[in-house]
């Protein structure tokens, strides 16, 4: 609460008065991040939760008109009997063909099996064509349906299903794509569920008839049902109105408690506690005494919005109001670990470990693998440690929670969006030959009105005419169609060529790479010990040399990306002050070597954390320094970092400014700067050289990042560039000005020191900046908590050594995992001097092998290796059962791709080196990994 965040806060003013010690200060910090973030992300749920309120407003009142007239199916057998025999044969195939429909789509608890029977026998006494293959159809549905949301045999079920779509009766090819797009749902392709359900829709005859209205009710029910699971509300709601209003004027049964259901699906998704709950609510109160087609699952959604919301005991009373009434499988295992959510998160955690023990026998019992319970269990987790008063694995498992969920939607829109792109490719194709039979019929229609008209006095000309626009359409319709295939084939063509290019691209970097990985090794060694000074100079120009031809390739791959739009960008949390800081730590001496000045700056406020490609972030100041150093031949270097917020919430533009003194430019040089492969003029090219590409990639990815680069010059008065991106701030920086408003309200005192000038201000610039002492202890604190909490795979809980030293890797066992021998030796020859043990693997099968039998302490892993490659092998090592799960992990590869970083980093990776490596960075990344896991190991003997 926010009585609670005032506490804490006030109690860690005591620490910035030396009366309290900084263990315990650890502990509290983590107790006042952990609650400020749940009580922001609480108040952002709850006022702005991402759906237009008018569609808020509407749901709830097609909730209560459901509620008011009470618009629910309550048919059993008998009255069902009953209704039967009260009517005529005709009447009897059409109220049998109606009900069937609803209990296949579950809007009724009668059996499906028996009706689907009952709809065929008096299908076959009427002698109705159409009913009899509506029949069979239903029985085939019915043959493959599970009501546990699962679909059996999907694969038979849709090679069956074939006859029926392609029939020429549009109300059997309707039923069977309506009963193909629920499948599909089933299976979780939602978007190609829809796709094929609006197809049905959109086939539909404009006519009065009995079938229509059906057909028209039943795609409705449909497309509202499959909005609400791809959590489109406004579409859901409005879709469910059309629907209600159409049961009701055509008489028909409504199942108000499953629109309600599906509506409280979809709201639960967004987060929407308040209308999902005063949702469920109307539905426990709507269903009252009368048996629901789905027992238990108006109670689980109650409940888990309850939960949501934090209200425990009113969950708690929900489940036990209906438990033990359920028979659904999976319903009851949701209402299981719902139950031990509410006792976790009630502080009774006797009760809770109790209740998540019983869920996990009965989930056990029952077989269930489903992945949607993932996590409701991390939720109990979390809850548990909350309870038992381990912050730090409460925040760690909600952390898991959060990634679970987005990997799960991620995963499910990727497959989704990819079926759904092929499906669409196969509906343009069909559109297109419909459109061209229509357009063929128009002529038709039309040749046959003229021919009427006229027909006595120009009966012989009609004819000659038709006959001659027969053989031209022959004609047109043959040139057509290879006109066609060959744009297909050159469209084919094409892509491959691109494909090729790509692929050819990516393989000529890896292979320059992978022998310059051995040449910069060995003069990296060379280069700090050859014995004389000569050798140690022609080393350093080896190393030069190859560092210049590594830049070269990297420009080349990265600008054949940007030109066919390959190029892709990885955004993560950013802190610029870190990257300017590095920046110049290492251009200052290359530049002041040249006596030139290097100044930088970058303004206080500017947010500590905006999200952002970091590596493209830094690629493009990289460049852009590069150039004013390589032009600048006496003066000065500045770069000048500031930002401003935008229109957009959260979002802030971040302005670079790299000015120089050096031999500025023309207007015609200027036209030609962002020109790829094309340095500014024939002079500058003997000069200085290069490739040409620097600038115009360093455009092209402040464009991509929202942004753009500028400059002003001319001759003899310097450069000056200007960079754009537009970031967002990232979910800790948020809460951190969250933290600095709350302290306001509680009326903390912001204790003000004196203006300090910025040590890398521009010279004969004042730059004053406000520092608050409070405040950025708090953001160095919150900083320090949020890396403690961020997960590793290399993280170990073993008993910290006093002895043991991250700077030394001495007896370090050390495994590397190369194809290249080569490569192998050249590891080898960094590590041996510092002390460190090498073994080698060829493969990751090699790898595994080793790890069975040996103790290892760090892996160095090649990504592309025959047999089993580094992401496999990583993969493998991270998943196993044993003990070496958790080693670390350094990927080593010539891939300099984004796609190929982030493929090593999910595998498991920690670090992600490219070749070539330098054995400083090497030992480095090993030191740096060592002393992470020294950082965690005293962190958790702290909490403990």
């Amino acid at each position: 609460t926010p009585q609670n965040i005032k506490y804490l806060m006030s109690c860690c003013v005591k620490f910035t008065y030396g009366d309290m010690k900084k263990s315990s200060f650890n502990k509290l910090i983590s107790c006042l991040f952990i609650g400020t973030s749940l009580l922001v992300g609480s108040v952002a749920h709850a006022k702005e939760p991402g759906i237009d309120p008018n569609t808020r407003d509407k749901a709830v009142e097609l909730a209560k008109r459901i509620q008011t007239k009470n618009l629910i199916t309550t048919i059993d057998e008998a009255q069902f009997e009953d209704n039967l025999s009260n009517l005529s044969d005709t009447a009897k195939l059409d109220y049998l063909r109606r009900i069937s429909t609803d209990a296949l789509s579950l809007s009724n608890q009668l059996s499906q099996s028996k009706l689907v029977e009952t709809y065929y026998a008096q299908s076959l006494k009427s002698k109705s064509k159409r009913d009899i293959s509506l029949a069979k159809l239903y029985m085939l549905y019915e043959k493959h349906s599970d009501t546990g949301g699962q679909f059996n045999n999907f694969d038979e079920f849709h090679k069956s299903l074939r006859p029926y779509l392609e029939d020429s009766d549009w109300v059997i090819s309707h039923r069977a794509k309506t009963f193909l797009a629920t499948a599909e749902s089933y299976t979780l392709d939602l978007n190609t569920a829809l796709s094929i359900a609006l197809e049905a829709y959109n086939e539909i005859p404009n006519e009065q008839s009995q079938f229509v209205d059906e057909a028209v009710i039943e795609s409705l029910d449909l497309i509202a049902y499959l909005h609400n699971l791809l959590n489109n509300p406004e579409l859901a709601v409005d879709a469910t109105e059309e629907l209600i209003n159409r049961l009701l004027a055509k008489g028909y049964d409504i199942d108000g408690i499953n629109l309600i259901n599906n509506l409280i699906y979809s709201f639960g998704k967004w987060q929407d506690f308040d209308t999902t709950s005063e949702l469920a609510k109307i539905l426990v109160s709507l269903e009252g005494d009368k048996v629901a087609s789905v027992i238990g699952l108006s109670q689980l959604r109650l409940a888990q919005t309850l939960n949501d919301k934090s209200d425990y005991s009113g969950s708690l009373k929900v489940i036990d109001s209906v438990i033990a009434d359920v028979d659904h499988k999976t319903i009851k295992a949701n209402l299981l670990i719902n139950r031990a959510i509410a006792f976790a998160g009630l502080d009774r955690v006797e009760d809770a470990e109790t209740a998540f023990k019983k869920y996990k026998n009965f989930k056990t019992e029952i077989n269930l693998t489903s992945n949607n319970l993932k996590s409701r269990e991390l939720m109990a987790d979390a809850l548990m440690a909350q309870a038992k008063g381990d912050m730090a694995t409460a925040y760690a498992k909600m952390q898991e929670r959060n990634r679970e969920k987005i990997q799960r939607i991620l995963t499910s829109n990727n497959a989704g969006t990819a079926k759904l792109l092929a499906n669409l490719e196969n509906t343009k194709e069909r559109q297109a030959e419909r459109e061209a039979g229509l357009k063929r019929e128009a002529s038709l229609q039309k040749a046959k009105a003229k021919q009427q008209k006229r027909v006595s006095q120009l009966l012989m000309v009609l004819v000659g005419i038709l006959s001659l626009a027969a053989i031209l359409a022959v004609i047109f319709a043959r040139f057509r169609d290879k006109v066609s295939k060959e744009l297909a084939i050159k469209t084919a063509e094409a892509e491959d060529a691109d494909r090729m290019k790509s692929e050819f691209l990516g393989m000529v970097s890896h292979e320059l790479r992978t022998p310059l990985n051995g040449i910069v090794g060995i003069a990296d060694l060379l280069a700090a010990t050859a014995p004389t000074d000569d050798m140690r100079h022609k080393a350093g120009i080896i190393l030069d040399s190859s560092d210049k031809l590594t830049h070269v390739i990297e420009s080349i791959v990265d600008m054949s990306r940007i030109d066919g739009e390959k190029m892709e960008l990885y955004p993560e949390p950013v802190d610029v002050h870190d990257i300017v800081t590095e920046l110049a730590e290492l251009w200052r001496p290359k530049i002041e070597d040249n006596g030139v000045a290097f100044t930088s700056f970058v303004e206080n406020s500017l947010a500590d954390e905006v999200i952002l490609d970091k590596a493209r972030l830094q690629q493009c100041l990289n460049s852009l320094l590069s150039n004013a150093a390589k032009f600048t031949a006496a003066g000065r270097v500045h770069l000048h970092v500031t930002s401003k917020p935008t229109d957009v919430d959260n979002q802030v533009e971040i302005t670079a400014i790299v000015a120089d003194t050096g031999q500025g430019m023309s207007e015609e040089v200027q036209s030609k700067l962002f020109t790829p492969f094309l340095q500014a003029d024939s002079s500058m090219t003997r000069k200085h050289g290069g490739s040409g590409l620097g600038l115009a990639i360093t455009q092209s990815l402040a464009r991509m990042m929202g942004g753009d680069v500028t400059m002003v010059s001319s001759e003899g008065r310097g450069s000056e560039f200007t960079f754009t991106v537009k970031a967002e701030k990232s979910e800790s920086t948020r809460i951190l000005d969250d933290i600095e408003a709350l302290m306001n309200d509680v009326g903390l005192d912001l204790v003000e020191t004196a203006p300090v000038k910025s040590e890398n201000s521009t010279p004969g610039e004042q730059s004053v900046e406000p520092e608050y002492a409070l405040i950025q202890d708090t953001k160095r604190a919150s900083a320090d908590i949020t890396a403690e909490s961020t997960p590793s795979s290399s993280s170990q809980e073993t008993v910290i050594d006093k002895k043991y030293d991250p700077e030394s890797l001495q007896g370090l066992k050390v495994l590397i995992v190369e194809d290249i021998p080569a490569n192998q030796d050249v590891v080898k020859v960094f590590l041996t001097p510092e002390g460190c043990e090498c073994h080698g693997a060829l493969n990751g099968i090699e790898a595994l092998k080793i790890l069975d039998t040996q103790s290892i302490d760090v892996i160095l892993m090649d990504i592309r290796m025959p047999e089993m490659d580094g992401i496999e092998a990583t993969r493998a090592i991270r998943s196993s059962a044993r003990d070496y799960n958790n080693i670390p992990i350094i990927a080593l590869t010539a891939d300099v791709s984004a796609e190929t970083n982030a493929a090593c980093m999910s595998a498991g990776a920690d670090i992600f080196l490219t070749k070539p490596v330098m054995g400083r960075d090497l030992i480095e990344a090993i030191k740096f990994i060592r002393r992470f896991q020294e950082y965690e190991n005293e962190t958790a003997a702290s909490v403990a």
